[in-house]
């Protein structure tokens, strides 16, 4: 898995927010303006909680935030996940990628 030098990679879990489906839409940053957009069947946005275990790399001092995601399904919540995200203007994340924390490197890059 790979992360930027300004994304947060931790090791956590991922939970449900209050609205979890989001409709199958999901809002795309597109040339400094933000579009609404139907997403495929099989997309869907979600807005959730990340139980932060462990910070692989970067920096937050919150043990739970605020982050979303589009994804074809939801991610299991009773395994430890390796999660990539990016922050928001608003205080949270944008899942990036996951994947089951047991077994997965991370790549850190960072221009020299």
């Amino acid at each position: 898995m790979t992360a930027s030098c300004s994304d947060l990679a931790i090791v956590g879990r991922v939970f449900p927010s209050n609205d979890v489906a989001l409709e199958g839409r999901a809002s795309v940053q597109l040339e400094n303006s933000v579009e609404e957009v139907a997403l495929p069947d099989w997309y869907s946005g979600y807005d959730v909680k990340v139980r932060i275990k462990r910070v692989l790399h970067g920096t937050e001092q919150r043990k739970t935030i605020p982050a979303s995601f589009v994804y074809h399904g939801y991610p299991r919540d009773d395994v430890d996940m390796m999660i990539v995200l990016s922050s928001d203007d608003n205080g949270g994340y944008a899942i990036k990628s996951l994947n089951l924390a047991r077994g997965t490197r991370l790549r850190v890059d960072c221009p020299a």
